[in-house]
C-alpha cells in the first residue's frame, strides 16, 4: 500500500496568532506599544530590554499560560481536515519543550487528532554539553517530509535546498525576500495553502 505524502506544519504564526498574542500581553502587561509589524523572533530586540530580563518576561508569559490562549488562523482546520484526506499531517515546531503540554493541549483543542505526530525541535533548548537539539531541517529529512508550511524564512530556504517543497506562510515584516529560491512558494494565508495544494491534484 502507497504512504501518503507527508505535510509539515509549523505551530506559531501558521496555526496560532502567535505573534498578535505576544504583542498584545507584552502591551497590557509592560506598557509597550507595539505593532505586530514590530514583531521579530529576537526578542531583546524588540523589546529593547537585556537577556536576561527577556528571559524574565519569558517565563511570565509561560506562567500566565500564554501559549494556550493564542487565536487559531482562519480556515486552517479547514483546510488542513480537507488535506488529511490525500496527506499525512505532523507537527515541527522549535518550541521550548517546557511548553510541550500546553502546546499539545491547545493542538488538541483546535485541532483534535488531524495531526498524527508532533515533533519538537528542543533548538532553544540548550543540552549540559551546550549543544542544541535538532534543527527543523534534519528533522523534515528524519521524518521524509514532501511539504513543510513555515513562517520563518530560514527554514522555508533550508528545507528548499534539502529538496523539500517550502511553503512560506503569511506576509510578515520578519519572513520578506526580494526573491524566494525553486521549492519556496509564498502562502498569504490557509486560502492559499488550499490553492497550492488544489493545483496539484
Amino acid at each position: 500500500m502507497n504512504q501518503k505524502p507527508v505535510i509539515a506544519v509549523d505551530v506559531d504564526d501558521v496555526l496560532s496568532d502567535s505573534a498578535q498574542g505576544v504583542v498584545d500581553f507584552s502591551n497590557e502587561r509592560w506598557g509597550t506599544n507595539l505593532k505586530v509589524s514590530d514583531y521579530h523572533e529576537h526578542w531583546s530586540d524588540m523589546w529593547g530590554v537585556t537577556h536576561e530580563e527577556t528571559t524574565r518576561r519569558i517565563g511570565e508569559m509561560d506562567s500566565h499560560g500564554l501559549v494556550g490562549k493564542y487565536k487559531v488562523h482562519e480556515q486552517s482546520l479547514e483546510v488542513l481536515k480537507e488535506l488529511a484526506s490525500t496527506y499525512r499531517l505532523i507537527i515541527v515546531t522549535s518550541r521550548l519543550t517546557i511548553i510541550q503540554n500546553d502546546t499539545q493541549a491547545w493542538l488538541e483543542q483546535h485541532y483534535g487528532n488531524i495531526f498524527d505526530e508532533i515533533v519538537f525541535s528542543g533548538f532553544y533548548d540548550k543540552l549540559e554539553d551546550g549543544s542544541f537539539h535538532r534543527t527543523k531541517e534534519l528533522i523534515l529529512k528524519d521524518k521524509k517530509v514532501d511539504y513543510f508550511i513555515d513562517d520563518q524564512l530560514k527554514h522555508c530556504l533550508a528545507a528548499g535546498k534539502a529538496g523539500i517543497e517550502s511553503l512560506l506562510f503569511g506576509d510578515f515584516t520578519w519572513n520578506q525576500s526580494d526573491h524566494l529560491p525553486e521549492r519556496v512558494t509564498r502562502v498569504k494565508d490557509w486560502a492559499a495553502v488550499k490553492d497550492y495544494f488544489d493545483a496539484r491534484r
